[in-house]
């Protein structure tokens, strides 16, 4: 762990790189950003989110997963993504690739760091929810997009989790 004078001069680093716009937030993957962007379309349908989502095996994968699970199951289990999304509809679709995108970018780099990914991961997911189920209040909000909104509020801590890494 950081003793007093180097948590002082790694605060001042931060602050630094901050201030001159050097901090690099991480962005979602292009996938991620051509889902969204497609379901925000109203001319976007199933076929084609699925020819976007099956050029990520990952994601491919964990989209029929969750299209087969017991909350989505219907009567058969599919095993086409065009099946999945039709299944989960659009939003949810979207909301899914976009965590599953965030879930990626919260990964550690190192074991000695692993925990704080996972507190912060797991913090935004928390937010995420709450943000979710308040938006059904409010009806100028789509829940997607509070959900989103509570997944990424905290993602300036990834950059100096991972510059500390990498100086300690």
């Amino acid at each position: 762990m950081l003793n007093t004078a180097q948590a002082h001069d790694f605060a001042d680093e931060i602050r630094e790189e901050i201030e001159s716009n050097r901090i690099q937030l991480p962005t979602l993957p292009e996938v991620a950003l051509q889902v969204r962007d497609a379901v925000e379309s109203d001319s976007t349908d199933a076929e084609t989110i699925a020819r976007m989502v099956a050029n990520d095996a990952a994601l491919s994968a964990r989209l029929l997963q969750v299209a087969n699970s017991p909350l989505y199951r219907g009567r058969h289990e599919i095993d086409s993504i065009r099946h999945a999304v039709t299944r989960l509809g659009l939003k949810m679709v979207r909301s899914l690739v976009v965590s599953l995108a965030m879930k990626q970018i919260f990964q550690a780099t190192s074991d000695a760091l692993d925990h704080q990914f996972r507190q912060v991961w797991d913090d935004s997911l928390q937010i995420a929810a709450i943000s979710r189920v308040l938006a059904g209040n409010v009806s100028q909000l789509e829940n997607e997009q509070a959900m989103l909104g509570g997944l990424i509020h905290n993602i300036g801590a990834l950059p100096i989790l991972t510059k500390l890494d990498e100086r300690y």
